[in-house]
């Protein structure tokens, strides 16, 4: 029998090689994890900059890649648009500050938004796996969606309590009450496409914290007063009132005026002893929006 030739042993020995390799390569492709998150911003006015853990403070550019508990904030007269993966979409408004959580890959996402004050319009383009989640956390309540596009605005009021409104526009969001341990209050309030619902958030008369920490929340409505003047008027006189599933906004105009509170938003940019930051840094010390 002929001897094979050193330049064939060479051929043979390479062809094996890229077998092997091409081999590997299948097995990658089809046994890999799914692909990682991709947090970025992509349109923004103005300035606004995030806190990140072991680094500290850096000033967002368009195409910045965000990361897993950073917190972001809007100056005055900006703003900044997120894409989470490419089927979430977030628009901080200005004077907004939010801390992002994310975890999992983008077929089985986990999303919390912990917006601390400001404004925040979600935008989730397509129906989330059965694994996957997206949350935004207010002052003791919870936003619990599918597939939807809804606004979140929290302000606090000069006596330290806060407002939270929650506007839906399309679909329906899952409305969820805190108690002061964190732990869920009351039955989940469904709110539907093209309604809206208030949320208040007082603070615990025996500790004296502010009231995201371990005040107590309930819903209120939305009214007039004697005068014809837009207000908001609490449900009933109970402390934990709630308001039926899928409440409509009419129907929720009929429940009488038990307690009134006049709305008046009091962003510490807004007022004149504010230092830039004051914000953001009076939030993380606070630390206490649950997961």
């Amino acid at each position: 029998m002929k001897a094979l030739s050193k330049k064939n042993i060479l051929i043979i020995a390479a062809s094996a090689l890229a077998a092997v390799i091409i081999s590997i390569i299948i097995v990658f492709v089809l046994t890999r994890p799914e692909s990682y998150r991709v947090l970025k911003s992509f349109e923004m006015t103005g300035t606004s900059s995030v806190e990140r853990k072991d680094i500290g403070h850096l000033d967002v550019y368009v195409g910045m890649n965000f990361e897993n508990e950073d917190f972001i904030s809007t100056d005055k007269e900006s703003s900044l648009r997120l894409a989470l993966d490419s089927d979430k979409y977030v628009l901080l408004d200005e004077l907004t500050v939010m801390e992002l959580v994310a975890a999992g890959n983008q077929a089985d996402s986990r999303t919390i938004l912990k917006l601390r004050e400001g404004n925040i319009l979600n935008e989730i383009t397509k129906p989330l796996s059965e694994n996957s989640s997206y949350v935004v956390n207010a002052p003791k309540s919870t936003m619990a969606v599918r597939g939807t596009s809804f606004n979140v605005n929290v302000s606090q009021l000069e006596d330290g309590s806060y407002l939270t409104d929650v506007d839906v526009i399309h679909d329906h969001v899952d409305v969820q009450l805190l108690d002061e341990n964190g732990d869920a209050k009351g039955d989940v309030v469904v709110v539907t496409e093209g309604n809206r619902v208030t949320i208040v958030t007082d603070q615990n008369e025996e500790t004296s914290n502010d009231p995201d920490i371990d005040g107590n929340s309930y819903f209120v409505f939305h009214g007039v007063d004697e005068s014809g003047e837009p207000t908001l008027f609490t449900y009933d006189t109970e402390n934990t009132p709630r308001l039926p599933l899928r409440l409509s906004y009419a129907s929720r105009k009929s429940k009488g005026n038990h307690y009134k509170f006049q709305r008046q938003r009091t962003a510490c940019a807004e007022r004149k002893h504010c230092r830039k930051g004051e914000r953001r840094d009076k939030h993380r010390r606070s630390g206490s929006f649950t997961e």
